[in-house]
């Protein structure tokens, strides 16, 4: 045997052996573990995956699909997790890696197509399904070359190599079918030898429905359909042209495509016994997103939902087929709302259905002006003018913009330019056009490539496939998870050896880097079980609820506190494991909430307008979750770092019509008495008569970290609470901020932490009697993710975040100590509309290293610069000197606190015109901060779309008893916590009865209650 043989023989092994070892990891308990499964059915498996689809796309398209938001996607009631996105050599990953993590199960190089980090060819799951004998096929809306669907079935080493791509193809035939675009890749032999090996190559939807009339009977499959040169057409393009047009020898979209392909398969006896592998993409949602093309984007996103609805007919009717769904990664960094702090939040999704045209296919009417005599040589100014007003006119004939700014002109004008003079490329003008659709819509955009975001992991069949879902994975777990439900893992890792290596030195190499890739793969997998309704609780201990909201806190941010706590990846949050769902967070009065009326949607089950407290649209007070739970003698309080009396807590203890009303929901606490405890900050809206008060009802008022130790300790064996902690007048100190002051200074006469401020209530609640008798309702929020993110300030947010998941992981082991506990966890709305990535460049990046370096926040440092402010530097008469020492402070500040050792001249002009406004204006240092913000957030290749929030979806996390747990899955409305919450503590009625107390409504006044 030679040496290259036997490192191959002693690498089989050595795979074989780490998947023996590590399978088990896979799977869950092993009760009944089939039960749902037909035994006479083979295992089959349908990916689906919507390029480029952050999680902010399934909301973009489900309002714009029905802005009365009465409609769900087909997809929602299937999402069960997320996926960590990132390549081998980026946090940003491109779809060529993405694709073959997904394929292989391995990580790999920015646009490296089945092969490894040594540009070794890797085993795909779609060919060791081909060699189980299964049915194997892709169908795809981009060039069948392009990155995605060629990772399954080819092996290059640049993703460009398309026309290698195709050989493979067809030299290899590891496809029954193979349905898209890209024609132009397959020359005439090509397709010649496609003919005679007995494949159809159909061109059009026509010549696609004859070949499924033929073989209707038999469901063979043995199709090649490349209907366009180049990508297929945009859905809006394709629609538009199909307007007064019922012809069918046309290019069919997506969900015809699907459609065909799963009725032909449903009779085919290859499929029947041996099962298959088909990949399905929507590959154009990720093209809209890199030209910043809003109404494309989100009409794009439907049609892949339109195919998903067809995806899970065929599932139905199929035994043992199961669908999983994740995007590759994220593109172009859209939020839903932008710029400042109007209020309330606007965007707004009508206008992006008037949309009926591409910006790609505008582009292409362009470029036909640009190519002809009206733009020769010499006419640049006629071809310029010709080329602004075609722009306007098409964008007054299919979008929403009937009317364009002079700035957006001023822009169109110089992209013009640029392509008339130099370029010849109207490349920029697209970019621009997709930005003045987005204006009146209020989306903003932060790159034309793509970000580094989580995306959402959607699956469906039976139980064995679907439990593997759970939580947060690295994008490889999901070739395990597909291959372990089909059994194909040794037979993927016998398609890798097929493959020659090219000598013994590389063979070597990927040995150590698969033994890397598989413990990276297998290191975090989170199961459940699923067996008899309450089998896990405890009868003789009450339900408890402790809900946890990190407000401001959209799914990005979770990524970005993962990566800058440890940007080896290699560590989770603890709050990933229990990933389970999303909750959709509008208001009653936009599709952007605010705290207040998100708070009492889960305090209430009730929508309400932006700045409402426990009340209804009609100003009506609500009863809430908390105030059932008193009413029913279980022990209630919360834990916030905000102030006591901001929006999310007043939200589930008091009623008022205006969140700013704090002094009024501070009296609310103190007359009513329905919490046992409060901890946070918010000192100044107490007065002294509202503090005697409480302590001659028997609270204690801790105002440090000590005080609360030592109230602790007096009560460590009853576990008594009658606490209000108020631990600052205003809001709590950032994380970031407190560390920093305790550096050196191990004094415990400070503000607590979130996670120790739990700790403490935690213990005393498990020897507490009446928590015992009765169960307790607890809010604990991390509030100050949310202000970070108006602030634009990245670091402190990432350390806000981080904190927030220490005090989870407290309550987390609170859980597993204490029978019939249940936390669930979402935030209220995101804030910020941050991205992880920004600008064109390629390979992606962000730089998360950058960020662990700030210990200082910009609020902190805004506070140093109002002393400046109002120094004698900054004295009537002085405004040159202030503003030098101001722009001055600041640098210093970025310099000693930050990642910022040097500040750019556009980064100096910025500072100085915020600086002139605050010194000769405003005397507000506010605008300043953001800069200083935006500063930090540079060097990390991070961007900001506002400074308020956005409206994406928001993720949803539980924990408990499986009664409780299996309500979570899925996409909600907030109000549907409530009802989780209410009905897992049969507090439904008793919260009613607290909403006609509120309005002095007697029981025997209730028509209902006969």
């Amino acid at each position: 045997m030679t040496s290259v043989l036997r490192a191959v023989a002693l690498c089989t092994t050595a795979a074989t052996l780490a998947s023996a070892a590590t399978h088990y990891e896979y799977k869950t308990v092993d009760v009944d573990y089939n039960f749902d499964e037909n035994e006479d059915s083979p295992r089959s498996v349908i990916m689906m995956i919507p390029d480029g689809t952050g999680p902010n796309i399934f909301t973009l398209a489900r309002t714009v699909l029905d802005p009365s938001l009465e409609t769900r996607l087909h997809i929602d009631p299937h999402l069960m997790g997320t996926i960590q996105t990132h390549s081998s050599t980026s946090y940003i990953t491109d779809s060529a890696a993405a694709a073959t993590a997904y394929s292989t199960g391995y990580k790999t190089y920015d646009s490296a197509i089945a092969v490894d980090t040594y540009e070794q060819p890797l085993g795909t799951v779609l060919e060791a399904a081909k060699a189980r004998g299964m049915v194997t096929g892709m169908i795809v809306t981009c060039r069948v070359t392009h990155a995605t669907p060629a990772s399954f079935a080819s092996h290059v080493i640049d993703r460009d190599s398309e026309d290698e791509i195709a050989a493979q193809y067809v030299a290899n035939k590891n496809l029954d079918f193979l349905l898209g675009g890209g024609k132009k890749h397959f020359n005439e032999s090509m397709l010649e030898d496609l003919k005679s090996n007995g494949y159809t190559v159909a061109t059009n939807y026509q010549e696609l429905l004859d070949y499924q009339s033929a073989n209707a009977d038999t469901g063979a499959l043995r199709l090649f359909g490349l209907f366009k040169d180049s990508h297929m057409s945009y859905e809006v393009d394709r629609l538009r042209d199909l307007e007064g047009n019922n012809s069918t020898a046309r290019e069919p979209s997506l969900p015809e495509m699907v459609d065909l392909v799963l009725g032909l398969l449903r009779k085919n006896e290859q499929a029947k016994k041996h099962g298959y592998f088909i990949m399905i993409e929507g590959s154009r949602v990720d093209h809209a997103g890199h030209s910043n093309d809003p109404g494309t984007m989100a009409k794009e996103a439907i049609a892949f939902d339109e195919s998903v609805a067809v995806v899970l007919d065929h599932v139905e009717q199929t035994p043992n087929t199961a669908m999983l769904s994740a995007a590759d990664h994220g593109t172009g960094g859209l939020t839903l709302g932008r710029s400042g702090m109007e209020y309330p939040y606007p965007w707004y999704p009508t206008q992006l259905q008037l949309q009926n045209m591409s910006t790609e296919a505008m582009q292409e009417r362009l470029d036909e002006i640009l190519a002809s005599d009206e733009c020769a040589i010499g006419a640049n100014d006629t071809c310029k003018t010709v080329l602004l007003e075609t722009s306007k006119t098409m964008l007054a004939s299919y979008t929403n913009v009937t009317s364009v700014t002079d700035d957006d002109v001023a822009k169109l004008v110089t992209d013009i330019a640029t392509a008339v003079d130099e370029t010849r490329d109207l490349y920029f003008v697209l970019i621009e056009l997709g930005h003045i659709i987005s204006a009146p819509a209020w989306i903003g955009w932060t790159t034309v490539g793509h970000v580094g975001t989580d995306v959402n992991l959607y699956c469906k069949g039976p139980l064995v496939f679907e439990r593997m879902c759970k939580g947060v994975h690295e994008n490889v777990y999901l070739n395990k998870l597909m291959t372990t439900f089909l059994g194909l893992e040794h037979h993927q890792e016998l398609e890798t050896m097929k493959r020659p290596m090219a000598n013994l030195t590389r063979v070597l190499a990927f040995c150590a880097a698969a033994a890397s890739l598989v413990s990276a793969a297998t290191h975090y997998e989170y199961k459940t079980v699923d067996v008899d309704y309450n089998f896990d609780e405890n009868e003789d201990s009450p339900r408890s609820v402790i809900m946890m909201i990190p407000d401001g806190t959209g799914p990005n941010i979770f990524t970005l506190a993962r990566t800058v706590l440890d940007p080896s990846l290699e560590t989770r949050l603890h709050i990933d494991p229990h990933l389970m769902g999303t909750v959709q967070t509008h208001s009653s009065t936009s599709y952007i909430t605010d705290s207040a009326s998100s708070a009492t949607a889960y305090s209430t089950g009730y929508k309400t307008y932006d700045s409402a407290i426990g009340v209804d649209t009609y100003e009506q007070p609500l009863g809430t979750v908390l105030e059932a739970a008193k009413a029913r003698g279980m022990v209630t309080g919360m834990i916030v770092t905000c102030r006591v009396t901001h929006a999310t807590p007043a939200s589930f203890a008091s009623h008022v019509i205006d969140r700013d009303s704090e002094d009024e929901i501070a009296a609310q606490y103190v007359a009513n008495k329905k919490l046992d405890f409060l901890l946070g900050g918010g000192k100044k809206h107490f007065n002294e008569s509202m503090l005697e008060d409480l302590k001659s009802n028997g609270y204690t008022l801790p105002s440090n970290y000590q005080e609360l130790l030592d109230y602790q300790s007096a009560n460590a064996d009853t576990g008594a609470l009658r606490l209000f902690g108020l631990f600052h007048e205003d809001h709590m100190s950032y994380e970031v901020d407190r560390l920093r002051d305790l550096e050196g200074n191990n004094s415990t006469a400070r503000q607590p932490s979130l996670s120790e401020m739990v700790d403490i209530i935690l213990s005393l609640l498990r020897t507490n009697e009446q928590a015992k008798k009765h169960g307790y309702f607890i809010m604990i929020e991390g509030s100050r993710v949310d202000h970070a993110g108006h602030s634009n300030d990245p670091g402190t947010m990432a350390k806000e975040a981080i904190a927030f998941d220490e005090s989870v992981a407290v309550v987390l082991d609170h859980v597993e100590q204490t029978p019939n506990t249940a936390m669930l966890s979402a935030a209220d709305h995101g804030t910020g509309g941050l991205t992880l990535g920004r600008g064109p460049a390629y390979p992606y990046a962000w730089y998360p290293t950058e960020l662990q370096l700030q210990n200082m926040s910009t609020e902190a440092m805004q506070e140093q610069l109002d002393v400046v402010l109002e120094g004698n530097d900054c004295a009537t008469g002085a405004n040159d000197t202030c503003k030098a020492a101001l722009l001055t402070s600041s640098k210093n500040l970025l310099a000693n606190y930050t990642n910022v050792t040097t500040v750019s001249d556009e980064e100096v002009v910025e500072l100085v015109s915020q600086i002139a406004t605050a010194v000769d204006e405003t005397r507000d240092l506010n605008d300043v901060m953001i800069e200083l913000g935006h500063v930090i957030s540079l060097r990390a290749a991070i961007d900001w779309t506002t400074i308020g929030h956005v409206g994406t979806d928001v993720n949803l996390y539980c924990k408990g008893p499986l009664i409780f747990e299996r309500m979570c899955k899925g996409v909600h409305e907030n109000t549907y916590l409530n009802k989780i919450m209410t009905m897992y503590l049969g507090l439904e009625h008793q919260q009613e009865l607290e909403t006609m107390k509120h309005r002095n409504i007697s029981v025997l006044e209730d028509p209902l209650a006969f």
